[in-house]
């Protein structure tokens, strides 16, 4: 019996059991007039097929660099794609010198946060329990959600 408390309490204490969240929250400069965004509205800016939002004010996109597990859950689950399918398509963009640059590589959740409260325009992700425990139901932040319609 105790070995089987000790094993639980190991598990539900362990740091990387529930380190990442259900979901992740796209978040927006609070000032912008976007509140809602497609789903393929979002994947072409982050694919560089497009560097404007639909209200045609000049996006600035924020991303975690590959190897963190917030920006592989993004691609996976909101542009729906593979993070190796995601890679290739910013490299041939890169490559064939249509680059439109306007994604900036952030590392901390804490660098996100700021970049996108203090960028006009920008867009960034979040996971759901960061998003949770900085910002207030208030709406008194420079930083908001946004909805993505499929």
């Amino acid at each position: 019996m105790k070995k089987i408390f000790l094993l639980c309490l190991f598990l539900f204490n362990h740091p990387y059991l529930f380190s990442e969240s259900s979901y992740v929250d796209i978040i927006m400069f609070s000032y912008s007039s976007t509140i809602k965004l497609t789903r393929h509205e979002l994947k072409a800016m982050y694919l560089m097929r497009t560097r404007y939002l639909p209200d045609g004010y000049k996006v600035t996109l924020f991303q975690f660099p590959e190897d963190n597990p917030i920006h592989n859950k993004f691609i996976r689950e909101i542009l729906g794609i593979s993070v190796s399918q995601y890679n290739r398509e910013i490299n041939k963009t890169s490559n064939t010198g249509t680059n439109i640059n306007n994604i900036i590589t952030v590392k901390t959740k804490t660098e996100m946060i700021k970049s996108v409260s203090t960028t006009n325009n920008s867009i960034g992700y979040l996971d759901s329990n960061t998003f949770l425990m900085n910002f207030d139901s208030t709406g008194d932040n420079d930083v908001k959600r946004i909805i993505i319609i499929d």
